[in-house]
């Protein structure tokens, strides 16, 4: 929102939260992407229109635990493509994903990853009397935060 000291982002309601609940996603099965905070790990399981040569699998619950729905990204897409160079495993990893519900899955479950919201570490500096910002990238797993970078 605009104040008479600047723009202001409500950081905490964006990265906490998402644009509904997980129960509001599980009840009203929308689909339109919706923002969630979850956590997700790769999967084997595949149904409906979702076949293994065309998506990759995802296990995807609230970060608190709970109930699991099966996402899939297309493996030819960006999000894909982001998606598959992230470290394998088969532990659970906070994400902020955007899901949508396909309509026409022919699998019970099943939703589409239409994006996904890296982590990147914001550099705010003064240039001229006016704020500035600089993307320095998400630290890779076992690296430090950039100097100067939140915890």
């Amino acid at each position: 929102k605009e104040t008479r000291a600047g723009g202001q982002v409500d950081w905490e309601n964006f990265v906490g939260y998402g644009s509904v609940s997980w129960g509001q996603f599980l009840a009203t099965r929308p689909t339109a992407p919706q923002s969630l905070r979850v956590q997700m790990r790769p999967s084997a399981r595949y149904g409906g229109k979702f076949g293994a040569q065309e998506w990759a699998a995802y296990e995807i619950s609230p970060r608190s635990g709970g109930e699991a729905v099966l996402g899939y990204a297309p493996r030819a897409s960006r999000v894909g493509q982001l998606l598959a160079a992230l470290p394998a495993g088969e532990e659970w990893q906070p994400a902020h994903l955007y899901l949508r519900w396909e309509p026409e899955a022919g699998a019970p479950g099943g939703v589409v990853i239409a994006d996904w919201i890296r982590n990147m570490w914001l550099d705010l500096g003064q240039v001229s009397g006016q704020v500035s910002g600089q993307v320095l990238g998400e630290p890779r797993a076992g690296e430090a935060a950039p100097t100067g970078a939140p915890p």
